[in-house]
This record gives C-alpha cells, structure tokens and sequence, in this order.
C-alpha cells in the first residue's frame, strides 16, 4: 500500500505540474490522500509512509471499524457513511441516522 500511495500522489505533482496550452501552469485543488481499511486488524502493519529515493509520501490511514457515525460527520467522510452497519458503537437510532444521512 505504502508504495502504491506514493505513486498516486506522484502522479497528483505531475499532474499540478502540467501547463495550457499558454504556459500557465494548471492549478488543480489539493486532493487529501487516504487509505481507508474497514476490516477488523486490517491494515494495522501497513506504516503510513513510503520513501522512494529521496521521496518521502505520508499518507492518512483510517480504520472504518474504529470510527463512530460522530466522527464520519466530524470528518466529513459521508461516502463512508454508507458502511454504517460497521461503525463502533452502532445502535438502531444512528442506523436511522445513517440512512436519513445518505438520502440527503
């Protein structure tokens, strides 16, 4: 995962590099890079960061099974909110919340 992350943000300064067709650089809107792992354990070994010569890539990972519905809306991950059934904590009131959120 860690080098996969770092060549995904190298094509992101590539991309933020490019110029039209004028020579202006192109600017495109900073893209936070995550790693989303939803399973029990999953993804705990994997270290957040890859360094590639002298190219250092850190990454954010989230553990979905450790997040609460509270947090999902603090961070405004609502993609996410879709996995709710997963979510620490869950009871039938904020499976109800979930669903209200995802048909908003």
């Amino acid at each position: 995962m860690p080098q996969r992350m770092a060549e995904y943000k190298m094509e992101l300064v590539l991309a933020n590099a490019e110029r039209d067709n004028k020579g202006r650089i192109l600017n495109y809107p900073k893209i936070r890079s995550y790693v989303v792992y939803f399973w029990p354990e999953e993804g705990k070994d994997d270290p957040g960061l890859c360094a590639i010569y002298e190219i250092e890539v850190r990454y954010r990972k989230i553990f979905l099974y450790e997040k609460t519905l509270a947090e999902l809306k603090q961070m405004e991950l609502w993609e996410y909110v879709a996995f709710a059934p997963i979510l620490k904590g869950m009871d039938e009131q904020q499976l109800k919340e979930a669903v209200e959120l995802l048909e908003t």
